[in-house]
Order: C-alpha cells, then structure tokens, then sequence
C-alpha cells in the first residue's frame, strides 16, 4: 500500500477549479483526496501531491508525446490502465488541466454508467454462493469453469477473473475477484462490510467479497469488472 502523503495546497486549489461546474461531473473524496467522477466512473483525482486524468488512448498517447505525461502509478510498477499523470506545469494551471479534463469527459461520458453503492449494512442474500457465481459468471462472454491452485476459478482466454479461495484466513464463501489496487481500495473503503483483503492478497491484485451480501446485479457488475481487467480494458 502507497502512503497517503498530504497534497500541497497549490495542487488541491488547481484540481479543484479546473473541476469545478465540469458537466456532469461528481466531486467526491478518495482516500482523502479530491476526485471527481462521471456516471459512477472515475474521471480524474488528485493522489499524493499528483494529479492522474483518465483518457482515451489517443489523448494518452498525445499527452505523453506533447507533455511529457506518463502512466500512473499509485505505486512503483503499478500502473493504473487508461489513467495518465500530468507533468506539475499542467497539473498546477488550472486552465491547461480543465483542457485535458475536458477531453476526459468526452471520454468518460462514453463508458457504461455505473450505480452508486448504498452505504447502508448490506442484508444477507440467500442462496448458495458457488452456485450464484457460476450461474453469473458463466453467462459472460468466453468465459469457462476450471481451477487455480486447486480452487474453483472461472476464466477467460486461460486467465483467472474469479475463484473461490479457501485459505484458513479468508472467510468460508467470499470470492476473490482480479482489480487494480486503486479500485480494490475505493471499493473496501465505500463498503467494508463486502469488500476486504487479508495480508497474503495484500499485493496481488484483487479483492475478496462477501457474496452472500451482494445481491446478483451487484455480483454481476462485480464478475464483469474483473473480467474486464484481465482482459486488459479497465485499470
């Protein structure tokens, strides 16, 4: 896990009014920083004393040609996918970040809205949970049952999206699913009572949730990011 080093307030004052009235945008607070997000999906944040936008892959590649701009990473050889960190003379003038962040939204815009989480205790959901996973995940596209390391694991293209671990620390029934570390972290710290991690997943990339508190919608979105991150489409 990175440390939370505090920004310097001539970061925090430019992201905030290069973000301010953007359409549609939604200020939020990520692990103490600013960010802002777009139908449920993040479109920009401010981490440690950096400022990261999320951008298509043309404007990426512009971005690091044109500014210097380079892949960020929350931690040394992390990099998050579609997410670059804009070089300090751009992140600290508020008028050349709200170009880029223009460019951002017409990006973002175009994903798949996602629903927000009710921050509420989630209610048990009855039913067996291998049963549900399987039913669920083996209704996305390409995807096959097998095994990793003895567990049962659902896979695309060879690769692990989804298992059932069954680790004397992991709780009997939790499913763990393949993310970047920054979403892992956003989704434990909006809804601990789901989402969690023990120290032998501490640096792999995923999470572990409590199935039988997710109702299907919310185990499909679930399956379906994991999905996408093995396949190279979400960071």
């Amino acid at each position: 896990m990175p440390a939370f080093t505090k920004p310097s307030a001539e970061t925090v004052a430019s992201f905030l009014q290069a973000t301010q009235s953007l359409d549609g945008a939604e200020p939020r607070t990520m692990f103490g920083y600013p960010s802002v997000f777009l139908n449920g999906n993040m479109l920009a944040c401010v981490f440690q004393d950096r400022i990261m936008v999320r951008l298509s892959e043309d404007d990426r590649a512009e971005a690091t040609r044109k500014l210097g701009a380079r892949p960020f990473e929350p931690s040394p050889g992390r990099a998050m996918k579609e997410y670059v960190e804009l070089p300090r003379d751009v992140a600290n003038d508020p008028k050349k970040l709200r170009r880029w962040l223009a460019r951002g939204v017409a990006y973002v815009s175009a994903l798949p809205p996602k629903r927000s989480r009710s921050k509420k205790a989630a209610a048990t959901v009855s039913g067996d949970p291998q049963a549900r996973v399987r039913t669920l995940a083996l209704a996305l596209p390409d995807v096959e049952q097998g095994t990793t390391f003895g567990f049962p694991a659902f896979k695309v293209n060879g690769k692990t999206f989804a298992w059932f671990p069954k680790k004397k620390e992991v709780e009997d029934g939790s499913l763990g699913v393949r993310m970047s570390f920054l979403e892992r972290d956003h989704r434990v710290a909006r809804n601990p009572a789901v989402f969690y991690f023990t120290p032998h997943y501490k640096d792999y990339t995923s999470v572990l949730a409590r199935v039988w508190l997710m109702k299907d919608r919310e185990l499909k979105e679930l399956l379906e990011s994991g999905l996408e991150f093995v396949q190279g489409s979400r960071g």
